[in-house]
């Protein structure tokens, strides 16, 4: 099989490693954008081609953001070429439309990289809903902002000292706004959701919340009181209604959401015969993701069927659990949403997340810390 790779960053430099081992999978071309510090084997100047290229009967995007990637997609399951992404951004808001682009044309749109890294997730949403319905997926789904509470926790540091070593290491971007403002699970959540209920779900429905105010006096707080820190996403459905969360929150130092260190991802899935199910391994980092990549590369050569049916349901959104809350903020409060006060948290009364949205409006406060207390993980 040959194929073709977009983008030659982290990921797509990983993918043509991996393939040389791989005598029965050959890169024929590469497409980046120019760039006179890099050296790029077998690069072409023109994306046309590659997707003119008979030769070529995959193509594997890892390109950033959504344009061009969304026209590359496109143009090339339109040509009849499959389809490898890495890329959550492009995925999550135009997943039905592949996916109906590619069966129409009837070839294969993959993206198994596109959530939690090197974990075979989306391999395992599929094979779970075979024979369970899928109620629940949640879990540590971004390995930079892992990376950030935990050495927060261990090593005592700050917010601002730990984000620059995670630049520094290469685990977070200049403008790290999509990892530690919800952004990135917000969009992996998105493509579970697709996947595991056949939903489609509103965005910007769910209560997102920043973990960029948190500090060690927050981490110290919560430690003192058997908690850890992480920044979960969480989407649970109920016939044809939706719940989802993306925020800090405060699990028992003693589970296995709260021993996840570092870049490493933990997400699970609640099926309706199996139970919980979790899933451990590297959210993140070159040679996964690449590992994920060629996989469904290998996928794609064995002749794979896409099992997903269309049209997506159109999931409405409505409260469907209660938590407590505790929230730092520098606004007051008012009574009737409190049960408790001390120092400068405030723990609410149990609360849905649209009460949450609500309270936040109120608040107008976009400094304020939201952590919600953690207690049915599985």
């Amino acid at each position: 099989m040959k194929i073709a790779i977009l983008g030659y960053g982290t990921v797509g430099s990983g993918v043509y490693e991996l393939l040389e081992q791989h005598s029965h999978i050959q890169v024929k071309k590469i497409w980046n954008r120019p760039n006179p510090d890099k050296q790029i084997p077998l690069w072409c100047e023109d994306f046309k081609q590659i997707l003119l290229d008979e030769d070529i009967t995959c193509v594997v995007e890892t390109l950033n953001g959504i344009h061009p990637a969304y026209e590359c997609i496109t143009a090339c399951l339109k040509q009849g070429k499959h389809v490898v992404s890495a890329n959550k951004a492009v995925i999550a808001p135009y997943y039905e439309y592949f996916k109906q682009l590619a069966q129409d044309n009837q070839v294969s749109f993959l993206f198994e990289a596109s959530v939690a890294g090197g974990i075979p997730w989306i391999h395992h949403l599929e094979r779970a809903k075979k024979a369970n319905t899928i109620s629940r997926c949640y879990g540590i789904l971004n390995g930079t902002s892992n990376f950030i509470l935990t050495k927060m926790t261990q090593e005592e540091k700050n917010f601002e000292q730990v984000l620059t070593k995670a630049q520094e290491l290469g685990y977070a971007e200049a403008d790290p706004s999509a990892d530690i403002d919800g952004i990135d699970i917000l969009n992996k959540i998105n493509i579970s959701a697709s996947v595991a209920f056949n939903g489609k779900i509103n965005p910007e429905e769910l209560l997102t919340c920043s973990m960029r105010y948190i500090s060690q006096a927050d981490i110290s707080y919560f430690k003192q009181k058997g908690f850890t820190l992480k920044y979960l996403g969480d989407i649970q459905v109920k016939g044809e209604t939706y719940e989802g969360s993306v925020l800090l929150n405060a699990v028992d130092t003693h589970s296995l959401e709260g021993n996840v260190f570092d870049q490493y991802n933990l997400v699970s899935l609640v099926g309706s015969n199996i139970g919980t199910l979790k899933f451990f391994g590297q959210g993140a980092g070159k040679k996964a993701t690449a590992d994920a990549i060629v996989q469904n590369l290998l996928d794609i050569q064995e002749g794979k069927k896409d099992q997903q049916s269309l049209p997506l349901n159109q999931l409405q959104y409505r409260p469907l659990d209660s938590h407590a809350y505790v929230i730092k903020s520098s606004k007051k409060i008012p009574e009737q949403w409190i049960q408790a006060k001390d120092s400068h948290y405030y723990q609410t009364t149990y609360l849905t997340t649209v009460q949450v949205k609500e309270l936040l409006a109120y608040l107008d406060d976009p400094q304020a810390v939201v952590v919600r207390i953690m207690n049915n993980l599985g």
